[in-house]
């Protein structure tokens, strides 16, 4: 059996059980300490051995992936939700404040969000990317965003105020001032 072949069998009850734990462990691990949390750490607070840890995510990075791709999709939702609710300008403003808000509380967040050559930055995933595209496309043609902002603008912008917070920065107050900038004037 091929390693693709195993990944793609459904788990047994106790070996769900034990991922939904690691996983739960290693969300509010990561959030209160960030990326420097150890595997054992992990697995410690998961009520797990090492190696039950291992056998679901084989290195670090594969944990840290699991989770941002988790924080992309809940990411995702409430973008969706906003977008179905209000026009492109307030959920792109939305979406700017709730990134900070998400950010303020979540050091793992903020660290991948600033890791230039992170394999699991959040904001890669291509669902959220081409629906940010939707939007700024949409805030530019109602003449509500700056003109020239791009969707890699905007995910830049996104990564450095994941930055200012990592260093202290207030969230609230920093997201306010991107967003003034990308208001047309």
């Amino acid at each position: 059996m091929t390693p693709s072949e195993a990944a793609a069998r459904p788990l047994r009850a106790d070996a769900r059980r034990n991922r939904e734990r690691i996983l739960a462990a290693a969300t509010g691990a990561f959030a209160a300490d960030g990326v420097a949390v150890q595997m054992e750490t992990v697995a410690h607070l998961a009520g797990v051995g090492v190696g039950t840890l291992y056998r679901h995510f084989p290195t670090k990075e594969a944990l840290l992936a699991e989770l941002a791709d988790h924080e992309v999709r809940r990411c995702t939702a409430y973008t969706e939700r906003m977008v179905a609710g209000c026009d492109a300008w307030a959920a792109l403003e939305q979406f700017m404040r709730q990134s900070a808000e998400d950010m303020a509380r979540n050091a793992g967040l903020r660290q991948a969000m600033t890791a230039a050559t992170s394999g699991y930055c959040a904001l890669s995933r291509s669902e959220l990317r081409a629906m940010l595209a939707g939007l700024i496309a949409r805030a530019h043609a109602d003449g509500a965003l700056r003109p020239g902002v791009t969707t890699d603008d905007f995910l830049a912008l996104i990564g450095g105020l994941a930055a200012t917070i990592d260093l202290g920065g207030d969230a609230t107050r920093t997201a306010d001032i991107l967003v003034a900038g990308l208001r047309t004037p």
